[in-house]
């Protein structure tokens, strides 16, 4: 004999212990894509007890055009602090080219004196000459060989060489570089 079951009819949808209400699901479920018919998995990520949306964007996360601001103003005043220093650099390895430029003509005039030499007095005023070059920046620069002149020579001595390289641009003429050297007049035939 079969035990009797209660009619269901009498029985409401809450006292069925299979019945229960909807409530939100944690664990994965699947649902179809309609473009290809793909099955794909999807996650249900509002919890009752989590108080952010459900698309899981608090409220400030990300950042805002405040914050955006304040970093460019700061990134600018970092900018503002190094640009002294770059223009400081800058000129300064202008000069130092200059001066490197202006170094290298002052030798090779000093050089020239010394293989040229001279017999006598007279044959060193030809090492008298003044030439003018530019270096890599544009800058003219104008290099003077001087000797002391015939009046103050004597044949047979050591005789000063002097040789100067100065920016023509520079109204007050100061040397950029200079050099003396000696070089000895043989006594007249």
């Amino acid at each position: 004999m079969q035990p009797h079951l209660p009619h269901h009819s009498s029985i409401s949808n809450t006292e069925l212990p299979h019945r229960r209400a909807p409530t939100t699901s944690y664990a994965p479920h699947r649902t179809q894509d309609t473009i290809g018919g793909i099955m794909t998995i999807e996650r249900n990520r509002s919890r009752p007890d989590d108080p952010r949306p459900a698309n899981n964007v608090s409220a400030d996360s990300g950042l805002g055009l405040i914050e955006i601001i304040i970093s460019m103003f700061l990134i600018s005043l970092l900018a503002i602090a190094f640009i002294p220093v770059m223009v400081s650099a800058i000129r300064s390895s202008s000069l130092n080219s200059t001066v490197a430029t202006a170094t290298r003509l002052v030798s090779q005039a000093v050089d020239n004196a010394r293989t040229r030499g001279a017999a006598d007095c007279a044959a060193a005023q030809l090492l008298n000459t003044e030439t003018d070059a530019t270096d890599a920046q544009g800058i003219t620069l104008r290099v003077t060989t001087r000797v002391p002149a015939v009046g103050v020579c004597v044949n047979g001595s050591a005789m000063t060489v002097t040789v100067v390289a100065i920016d023509l641009a520079d109204a007050s003429a100061t040397p950029i570089a200079d050099a003396r050297t000696q070089i000895f007049l043989r006594t007249a035939p």
